[in-house]
């Protein structure tokens, strides 16, 4: 085992003029030699490598070891070269025998060194070879003494006899090391800047600033050693409890606060220029300025030597949140009319929905107990400012922040409410947003009326009303499209769109024609139009010649004047139907006309709400609008955003805020409104797969052109045969054979 001596010597920064240690270290095994190359024989060490010390001795891994505390030590050297290579400017070594030990390994490195052999050589060459570290401070005492000019005398000398090293954040005295906090570390400081030449240790301080030395320095100097006053100091000082007195008042809707700090029968206000007394006052600085610090915080303002609070939001603050703390923690006195800030209680805002009997509309009432329908509106118009208070009008600050104002809000926010929407104490809305209503108030205890109960139930099962199909209905609906004409009939009793996504070939238009059929046999309402792409138009005269033969229909098709001649018919039919690009140009022809309901076959036409198409869609005054589309979404959201926006216009609110909206949001929301079945879900109610086997005989000119082209190949593939290409020639076989079901299709496709 190889014994090691540390030795360290203490050197001045030439430009901080703080001391630091500089280390050098000795090894051997009997005889010591000092390392010439220390951060090679560190790098040796670590690596197993043989290091020459002399030319007499060299660290050999393989012969030599050190036991666990020098490894300790030794990797603490390593890290302090290290840090001296990236910081080498500040600390600049001579040789490369020492290196400088940096503040953050100083603890460590003296506790492992108490066991080693060390020396630590002072700058003023005293040797100090044992080490004693404390984590406490010494016993460091302030007094202070009385002058004959009545001014007070601090002795600091106790302090000034231990080294301070503000680099290593300790207090030195022979073997005595004494770690400090950072907070300790930052007082010594400030004393030693205060007094940096003093070499009788002493500070004078006249009676005048005594009061301010007492409230600012002597805390500081009381949490690292003891105050002790002389009998004739502690006379001269005057000590009595603070009392601290708000006044508060209302001033042109301004709020005044004047505050006195009053120690016995003295007061004092903010920033006044104390006068010399007999006694010094020992004042609580630190609570006084903590008080005023509070005040600025909230708001106020110093004018004229009093605070002044001028903004109402702030003012609600400091009457909620800070007033109480205030007064528990001092004393407040408030005019009448500061008392009228003060809400005598809490308020809640009291909810009731209904369905309007004669718009269908739903009507959604608010009230809060205890204040006019005036002040329950401007509540509202807060709220949807997103305040967080209101001043009633006889001058009280409320609180908005109970759960039924915040549900509240949340509705504004998902409803999109505007401040001009709420002229007063209840707002309309379309029944397609009675979930989001619900959504909304779901937590609270909020009064709907049986009419609205009845409307959530429609929307979340519309298939539990028994709406029969009409007997005058040509066919004999599966179960899945007597739903879907349910569905139909469900959103129609509230004047509500929607669109039926059922997946192609499942009937989405027989659905919609049973529901037209419907409506006109049981409600002998009005017209409806059936708008669909060009191609399909006269299927769907067609269908409901085959389905609803009693209802009369008018295709509208042709040049402009044929158009205008059937649209201006006196005879008015009980089905319009007409295409998109028509619809588009004729839309001015529909300006006066109004229908019951309105079908937009494959909807996906209006996909893009800019397009005239879209645009002429939604300027067709009609009572009920429905979609049907296997394909609503084929791109992005915003299409479906578009189509909603004829069908129900607003249901979704603008489109940037939409497309904000989650997923699962959307589909919640859209849920009501969009039937979807796919064929896979509704495979009972299909009837079983029937094939027919269909044979049709060539005709004669077929025949002749088949039995010739036939004979021609039987030609060309005996040939190859006999050749033997059969394998190149298989192409030209292929083709023939795709000729030969060219002429059994027709003839004119050879």
């Amino acid at each position: 085992q190889l014994k090691l001596h540390y030795q360290l010597k203490e050197k001045r920064h030439r430009v901080l003029k703080d001391t630091y240690y500089e280390l050098q270290l000795k090894v051997g095994e009997n005889q010591l030699y000092i390392v010439k190359e220390l951060p090679a024989f560190i790098k040796a060490i670590k690596f197993n490598e043989v290091h020459k010390i002399t030319e007499t001795f060299s660290y050999k891994p393989k012969e030599h070891y050190f036991d666990a505390i020098d490894l300790a030590l030794l990797d603490m050297i390593g890290e302090a070269i290290t840090h001296e290579e990236l910081y080498s400017p500040d600390f600049p070594t001579v040789d490369k025998r020492s290196v400088n030990l940096p503040p953050f390994l100083i603890l460590d490195f003296f506790e492992n060194l108490i066991s080693r052999s060390f020396e630590i050589i002072r700058d003023d060459d005293s040797i100090i070879d044992q080490l004693n570290i404390e984590q406490n401070l010494p016993k460091i005492k302030f007094p202070i003494t009385l002058n004959e000019d009545g001014s007070f005398i601090v002795n600091f000398q106790s302090l000034f006899s231990y080294q301070f090293s503000s680099y290593y954040q300790f207090l030195n005295k022979d073997h005595e090391f004494y770690f400090l906090s950072t907070e300790q570390k930052k007082i010594i400081e400030q004393i030693y800047t205060i007094l940096p030449y003093q070499k009788k240790y002493s500070y004078q301080i006249s009676k005048a600033k005594m009061t301010h030395f007492i409230g600012y320095v002597l805390p500081q100097l009381e949490s690292i050693g003891e105050v002790q006053y002389s009998e004739e100091a502690e006379t001269q000082i005057k000590q009595v409890p603070l009392e601290t007195k708000l006044y508060l008042d209302l001033k042109k809707d301004a709020l005044n606060v004047s505050v006195v700090f009053q120690y016995g029968e003295e007061k004092i206000f903010p920033n006044q220029t104390t006068q010399a007394q007999e006694r010094v006052l020992v004042r609580d600085f630190q609570a006084e300025q903590a008080l005023l610090t509070r005040l600025k915080n909230s708001g106020f303002r110093l004018l004229n030597q009093s605070y002044w609070l001028f903004s109402e939001e702030k003012m609600y603050q400091f009457i909620y949140d800070d007033l109480p703390e205030l007064l528990e923690q001092t004393s407040v006195f408030m005019t009448d009319q500061v008392e009228t800030l003060r809400a005598e209680r809490d308020y809640f805002l009291d909810t009731r929905v209904e369905v309007n009997a004669l718009t269908g509309m739903l009507d959604v009432q608010f009230n809060i107990d205890g204040i006019t329908k005036q002040d329950v509106q401007n509540v509202l118009q807060a709220l949807v400012e997103k305040k967080s208070y209101h001043r009633l009008q006889n001058g009280a600050l409320i609180k908005l922040t109970d759960a039924s104002f915040q549900a509240f809000q949340s509705l504004a926010d998902e409803l999109y409410f505007k401040k001009k929407d709420l002229a007063s104490t209840s707002i309309e809305l379309s029944p397609a947003k009675g979930l989001q209503l619900e959504h909304a108030l779901d937590d609270l205890q909020v009064d709907y009326s049986e009419t609205f109960k009845q409307l959530l139930q429609t929307l979340k099962q519309p298939d539990q009303f028994d709406d029969q199909v009409p007997e005058t209905l040509n066919a004999q609906l599966r179960d899945y499209q007597v739903t879907g004409f349910k569905w139909f009939k469900a959103l129609a009793r509230y004047q509500l769109g929607g669109i039926l996504a059922d997946e192609m070939g499942l009937g989405k238009t027989i659905q919609a024609i049973s529901f037209i059929l419907s409506e006109k046999t049981t409600e002998k309402i009005g017209p409806s139009i059936v708008i669909a792409p060009a191609s399909l138009i006269y299927n769907w005269k067609k269908e409901f010649e085959k389905f609803a033969p009693t209802l009369s229909v008018k295709v509208v098709s042709g040049t402009k004047d044929e158009r205008m001649t059937i649209i201006k018919d006196n005879h008015e039919p009980d089905v319009w139907i007409t295409s998109y690009p028509l619809l588009r140009q004729d839309v001015k022809l529909y300006k006066h006309m109004y229908f019951d309901v309105m079908i937009l076959d494959e909807a996906q036409a209006i996909k893009n709400h800019l397009t005239q198409t879209a645009k002429a869609t939604r300027q067709i005054q009609t009572k009920q609008r429905f979609a049907l589309s296997g394909t609503p979404i084929e791109n992005r959201l915003e299409e479906l955003w578009s189509i909603f926006q004829t069908i129900s216009p607003g249901f979704l609110g603008p489109k940037k805020e939409f497309i904000q909206y989650p997923n699962d949001y959307i589909r919640k929301i859209t849920k009501p409104f969009i039937l979807r079945r796919l064929k896979t879900d509704v495979l009972p109610d299909l009837p079983e797969k029937i094939e027919f086997e269909q044979y049709s005989e060539l005709t004669k000119e077929q025949k002749q052109v088949y039995l010739a082209y036939l004979e021609r190949i039987e030609q060309q593939l005996d040939a190859v045969v006999d050749a033997n290409q059969f394998n190149q020639e298989k192409i030209e076989i292929l083709a023939g054979l795709t000729r030969l079901r060219q002429i059994c299709c027709h003839p004119s496709l050879f």
